[in-house]
């Protein structure tokens, strides 16, 4: 991994290898998808930058407590993103499921966060899951009431997968919210593409939703949610609008536009509470 001064990390992506077993997932939209599990990874540790109790504080589920669990890294490098003071600054610790369980004791609902949770990156030990290993780690097997996932999509397919298998089988609580970014003329098309994915999977038991930013200078996020609820009936009470803003100022300034763009899709706002009363 490199990482230069003011920037963000590079990060490498894990190749299946011997040591994995690949459970295969092919869907007619997004293609043939790989989901490398370490095997004997029950025995692994999750690295994390962030392991407390706190407040989620935006979304579908603002101002419900939580243990939030934040992964370093990400697979992109959005100028205006809130976390980059974990995503930058801080070296991931190592943490076991039992680590996260004995938390979920007196808070049960988990926040699973990132940068991004779904990213199958390059491990620095034997002893270490990716972000992708050890997100479905826990989803698997961690004692929650509920599961918040924030996600920018990169992974979609594999997450909403294996949310829905063990929402199924295990009859777990589980919300996956995604927040889709606008950075590269590729990111663009994924994007789409991951909307029509949801849209041919809308009879899954876990139905995802879309948390967006909208600001003054976000035209493409704009025109991207009255896209996805004009022309392909994306269902509008599953997406919600968050003002941009790193500062109190800033986002009651993007309020407005938020107001405004709401109004006319009849869809949910959110307010960014982690932001406005700084906390985690």
């Amino acid at each position: 991994m490199k990482l230069e001064e003011n920037s963000q990390p590079v990060v490498e992506t894990k190749q299946p290898d011997t040591n994995c077993e690949i459970t295969p997932h092919y869907d007619e939209v997004m293609g043939y998808v790989e989901m490398p599990i370490s095997k004997g990874y029950l025995d692994k540790c999750i690295p994390l930058v962030n392991f407390i109790e706190t407040y989620q504080g935006e979304g579908p589920n603002c101002g419900k407590k939580m243990v939030l669990t934040r992964f370093k890294y990400c697979n992109l490098a959005c100028p205006f993103c809130d976390t980059q003071k974990y995503t930058k600054e801080l070296v991931p610790t190592l943490y076991s499921l039992k680590d996260v369980d004995v938390l979920l004791k007196t808070s049960p609902n988990l926040m699973i966060t990132g940068g991004e949770p779904t990213l199958n990156n390059k491990v620095a030990s034997d002893n270490e899951l990716s972000q992708l290993e050890s997100t479905i780690h826990m989803v698997r097997n961690l004692n929650y009431e509920f599961l918040d996932i924030e996600t920018n999509g990169f992974n979609m397919p594999v997450l909403l997968n294996e949310c829905d298998i063990t929402a199924v089988e295990r009859g777990k609580n589980i919300n996956i919210s995604w927040s889709p970014k606008f950075i590269t003329e590729a990111d663009r098309e994924k994007n789409y593409t991951t909307l029509k994915y949801l849209i041919s999977h809308s009879g899954y038991t876990v139905k995802p939703v879309i948390k967006i930013v909208i600001g003054d200078d976000m035209k493409e996020y704009e025109e991207f949610i009255y896209r996805a609820v004009t022309h392909y009936n994306f269902n509008s009470n599953r997406v919600y609008l968050m003002p941009k803003g790193t500062t109190y100022e800033e986002i009651n300034h993007s309020m407005k536009r938020v107001l405004n763009v709401a109004h006319d899709l009849s869809c949910n706002v959110s307010s960014r509470l982690h932001i406005l009363h700084s906390f985690a």
